[in-house]
């Protein structure tokens, strides 16, 4: 009888563990965790508990598991220097099989966090504050240059989800409010040639990637793949807050002068991150397009759903805040 693959998993990681803990045996369990594009083990003995994410062959590129545990490993060593950046240690990579070791982090997601501090308003915007930083740091780690935004970046990647989800665009195409912010964007995107600032970026940067404890702000799912605008990472936070967390129940959460954007603006530092000009609401309207594509595929696929259907009225009405943002905001 073959071996199962997650014990031939440990047989191969058992040098590290040996180095962590020789005193007990290790084993491993799961997944612990389902995810789409990965599962995580919980590798243990009796002294320690470690996670093991393995990718999903065909779920990501070859490239991208080593890209993932490269940036864990910049982020660990920044750490160092700079305390805010914290993230899981990263202990061994396995680059046959797409996995990753790292130390098992018990605390709850931003997501939820924010949800039970629903009464209390003020501290919740100082978990949004503290999220900025952490992306501020993040950012630094390969240095933030000034550089012309290229919009017909943003549309290409925007037209390669749509022709990946074309039986949800041949939906979206009876929508006219979807329309008229896919056109409004695409016209915006043609002229958009200021100069923002760009890093490398995230990539996945979401309430449910970063953990709270009470240190603060742990960082997850780190890509640092792409030379991009960090208005990228902020609009995709964003346009996830605006949808799955309490500010989602706010009837404008997102404009240049909410107390949301206000509050990541404190964080990230308004050195950088400028909500009056277009190009940021701009992106945002991009980074909401995609939550459309998905929120409108949840939709058709779950007809029955009321969580399917808020969560698409919801994103809906985000854009067009956003396209009044747009309106009001400088060149």
């Amino acid at each position: 009888m073959s071996k199962k693959p997650h014990t031939e998993l440990l047989e191969k990681l058992l040098p590290t563990l040996t180095a962590v803990d020789a005193t007990t045996e290790w084993y491993i369990r799961g997944p612990a965790v389902r995810a789409r594009k990965c599962e995580v083990y919980k590798v243990a003995n009796a002294n320690h508990t470690l996670a093991l994410k393995v990718y999903r062959p065909g779920m990501v590129s070859g490239a991208a598991p080593n890209l993932q545990y490269r940036t864990l490993v910049h982020c660990n060593q920044a750490a160092q220097r700079q305390p805010l950046l914290r993230a899981p240690t990263a202990l061994a990579f396995l680059p046959d099989d797409g996995a990753i070791l790292m130390d098992w982090q018990t605390a709850p997601t931003l997501r939820s966090v924010l949800w039970k501090k629903f009464a209390s308003p003020n501290q919740r915007l100082g978990l949004i504050t503290a999220a900025a930083r952490w992306l501020r740091a993040f950012h630094e780690l390969s240095g933030i240059g000034i550089e012309p935004i290229n919009g017909g970046k943003l549309t290409a990647k925007l037209n390669i989800q749509m022709t990946r989800q074309s039986d949800v665009v041949a939906l979206l195409e009876q929508d006219p409010a979807f329309q008229i912010c896919l056109d409004r964007f695409l016209d915006t995107a043609a002229d958009a040639g200021k100069k923002i600032p760009h890093a490398l970026l995230h990539g996945d940067f979401t309430p449910t990637n970063l953990l709270v404890d009470d240190a603060g702000i742990i960082g997850m799912d780190m890509w640092g793949a792409r030379h991009g605008p960090v208005y990228e990472d902020i609009a995709r936070m964003l346009a996830y807050l605006g949808v799955v967390s309490p500010f989602a129940l706010s009837p404008m959460p997102q404009s240049s002068r909410s107390t949301l954007i206000r509050a990541f603006v404190q964080g990230y530092g308004d050195d950088l991150f400028d909500p009056q000009s277009s190009q940021f609401p701009m992106v945002l309207l991009y980074q909401q397009l995609r939550r459309w594509l998905v929120y409108a595929g949840k939709n058709n696929s779950h007809r029955f759903s009321p969580l399917a259907k808020w969560q698409l009225a919801r994103n809906r009405s985000l854009c067009r805040q956003t396209l009044t943002w747009l309106d009001h905001c400088s060149p």
